[in-house]
């Protein structure tokens, strides 16, 4: 089975993840996020495993849930059209004609997701050896999703962010934007953990 990640896919290996960017908390209450108790904007990401964020949508309130992000992105609708494994075959049966992304329980499961086992019980050997291998996997997403705030700490300057007085989705973009391009040119830690190398500057930009 082909497999990618929100928060994988190899070729496409996209890692996805749900971002939240903290805001000024002079904000109303419904752009609060019930889940991290800040007023926040969200953004959803999937990181490819050449280090590059593939895609980046928001921001929406941050009182939204995944998978209200996952529907309106039109994600899984872009990953059934282009997200086809090398030589698949329309008669091909799914599990083997698409790439498929991994992520959170919320996210459930269909034939471009993928999560880990959860719910109450225990977990059989082979669903906790999947459930460690693709964890394993996941600390290497967050520490690229990390680099973000880590080149750029305006970003995470919450205390001079106010929704309404500041292009904050735009900040966070253009920050995506410049990490990409930092990757480019010095390949990340998700990069090399993969080994997976970037493209040059020239064909991220022109291609």
């Amino acid at each position: 089975m082909q497999m990618l990640f929100i928060r994988l896919v190899r070729h496409w290996h996209l890692f996805g993840d749900l971002l939240i960017a903290p805001s000024d908390a002079c904000v109303t209450l419904v752009n609060t996020s019930g889940h991290k108790k800040v007023h926040a904007l969200k953004y959803q990401a999937v990181k490819l495993p050449n280090g590059l964020i593939g895609h980046l949508y928001g921001p929406v309130e941050g009182r939204r849930n995944d998978n209200h992000l996952l529907d309106v992105s039109n994600l899984l609708e872009s990953c059934t059209q282009y997200a086809i494994c090398p030589n698949a075959g329309p008669n091909d049966p799914p599990h083997e004609r698409y790439f498929q992304l991994f992520g959170d329980p919320a996210y459930g499961l269909s034939l471009q997701i993928l999560s880990p086992f959860s719910g109450a019980g225990d977990r059989t050997e082979e669903e906790a050896r999947w459930n460690a291998a693709m964890a394993a996997v996941q600390i290497e997403v967050e520490h690229g999703f990390g680099e973000i705030i880590r080149l750029w700490p305006f970003l995470n300057a919450w205390w001079k962010h106010k929704i309404f007085a500041s292009p904050l989705g735009l900040y966070y973009r253009v920050g995506v934007l410049l990490t990409n391009t930092h990757n480019c040119i010095r390949p990340n830690q998700t990069s090399q953990y993969f080994e997976c190398e970037p493209p040059l500057l020239e064909e991220y930009f022109h291609h």
